[in-house]
């Protein structure tokens, strides 16, 4: 794996996470907003991952989050289901990248 050191401020990068706590069978809505924002009219680019601790062994069940609105300079929706019998509470980890 490459590493190195980034010589320049990430002006056009915003980064953050929230644990969401979504009930069996449920989808529930986060919002999102970014500090600082980034200019006017622009839309970055946002990409999702999930974490979870969970041993729970779900059959196939569905525990997943998306992008629900077009992201923003102030920030963006994210849509969390989870398709278990169970409460589950995933953390989501977000990345903006203005291009």
């Amino acid at each position: 794996m490459a590493t190195g050191t980034i010589n320049k401020p990430l002006v056009n990068v915003r980064y953050g996470s929230f644990n969401a706590t979504v009930a069996a069978t449920s989808i529930e809505s986060y919002t999102v907003t970014f500090d600082p924002p980034f200019p006017t009219g622009s839309s970055p680019h946002v990409q999702l991952t999930m974490f979870s601790n969970s041993t729970a062994v779900g059959g196939g069940a569905f525990v997943g989050a998306t992008v629900s609105t077009t992201p923003t300079a102030t920030g963006f929706t994210v849509k969390v289901f989870n398709g278990d019998s169970a409460q589950r509470q995933p953390a989501i980890y977000w990345l903006a990248i203005l291009k």
